[in-house]
């Protein structure tokens, strides 16, 4: 229990630093002061509709990996054969992908309701996931090529 706990420390520690970095990710130090004065970001920020913390896609793809690296683990001990990328990370890239872009989960790996025995979390029910970070075409564009 106490490395389950360390991990989901590491995200939520790793999502906080992002989200306090995310709204100056691309600004000068002149930029920062300017928007929020002399001592910079001093708190979150957050969206205008549910007050949440603003992310970047790093953090979504950080929490996409962790679920990728959960299906794997899942399906291989349920099957006794798989390999992590194949069962798990790569189909979860592709969720992740279809939710920034606002395609609808088709792909057999990528959709399957794998969360449905109640054993894994369903991070497709996270609805703040699905705003669009902006996330590089190559990353797009390798996810889908294979």
């Amino acid at each position: 229990m106490e490395v389950q706990n360390a991990f989901r420390g590491c995200l939520i520690g790793g999502g906080l630093g992002d989200a306090l970095g995310y709204p100056v990710e691309f600004l000068s130090l002149s930029e920062i002061k300017r928007k929020y004065g002399e001592a910079g970001l001093r708190e979150l920020a957050s969206d205008d509709v549910g007050g949440k913390a603003l992310i970047s896609d790093d953090t979504q793809m950080s929490l996409f990996t962790a679920s990728g690296l959960l299906l794997a683990k899942h399906r291989m001990e349920s099957r006794e054969f798989g390999s992590w990328i194949e069962s798990g990370i790569y189909p979860s890239y592709k969720r992740w992908v279809c939710v920034q872009s606002g395609f609808e989960v088709v792909d057999a790996l990528a959709a399957l309701p794998y969360e449905s025995d109640g054993t894994l979390p369903n991070i497709l029910a996270v609805r703040e996931l699905y705003a669009s970070r902006e996330p590089g075409r190559a990353c797009f564009h390798n996810l889908f090529r294979g």
